[in-house]
């Protein structure tokens, strides 16, 4: 398998290394946490975007306790469960867990089965290992296919080991039902994976893949569709009915003041 120059554009755009993640924020964003990974709020600046998504009932702390219903409501508890927590991220050499909190666009991060997709990104590659870079088919000099390959004997331009497909559930997102993308043959037989967008809050349900971050916080999709108030979907059954919605909004605006 090896990336595709779609994959290679995306990442020439977000200024970003597939292999060690972008450059100009390494430094910057190994200030942010602890020698475990941890995240350091202190450590931020004031204006740097976090990837936060805000709930659909977006009240205070207090008003939650005041009001425990609230996090009862279908939506909420929705909310709760696909909402991101951490992600594996690549930082130079390493795979490190981070909180989802911290990422941003450019960041390198590996999905696993049962991971909630931390951000808005585009799939690069299945399985949990690096594949090829991409070359260009008029350069592409097929000799060097001897050093691509692993102590298995797997197939040329791949190094390590790969997964045949990846499985993710958007349904609790846009109601879309799950998908399956397999990898495709090119015409040299290296292969490649369509470079897909997949968002956050989605559920991996299978296989393993690479991918990077395009969107954060409020400008992913499901950020987007909370804010419209075009979220759950109207064929889940986690759906908070709208008269009801707007009834404990009125109540917390209303104990607010």
């Amino acid at each position: 398998m090896r990336l595709s120059k779609e994959h290679n554009d995306i990442l020439t755009s977000l200024s970003t290394n597939y292999r060690t993640g972008p450059q100009s924020q390494q430094n910057q964003q190994s200030s942010n946490y602890d020698a475990y990974g941890g995240f350091d709020p202190s450590a931020y600046p004031a204006a740097y975007d976090l990837n936060i998504i805000s709930p659909p009932l977006n009240c205070p702390k207090w008003a939650c306790v005041v009001l425990p219903c609230i996090n009862h409501l279908p939506s909420m508890k929705l909310y709760q469960q696909i909402i991101p927590r951490d992600a594996e991220v690549r930082q130079g050499n390493d795979w490190i867990c981070y909180d989802a909190s911290s990422l941003n666009k450019g960041d390198i991060v590996r999905l696993s089965e049962g991971d909630v997709i931390p951000a808005d990104v585009f799939l690069l590659s299945l399985g949990s290992e690096f594949v090829s870079d991409y070359k260009d088919p008029e350069n592409d000099n097929d000799n060097d296919n001897d050093n691509e390959k692993n102590s298995r004997g797997s197939v040329p331009g791949v190094i390590g080991s790969t997964s045949s497909e990846l499985i993710v559930d958007s349904s609790n997102v846009n109601g879309q039902r799950p998908q399956t993308i397999s990898a495709k043959d090119n015409d040299n037989g290296s292969g490649t994976v369509e470079a897909l967008e997949l968002y956050a809050g989605s559920v991996v349900l299978q296989g393993e893949a690479i991918v990077v971050v395009t969107k954060i916080g409020k400008d992913t999709m499901l950020a987007s569709m909370i804010a419209k108030g075009e979220w759950p979907p109207t064929n889940t059954t986690n759906a908070t009915p709208a008269s009801q919605q707007k009834g404990y909004e009125e109540v917390c605006q209303a104990e607010a003041v």
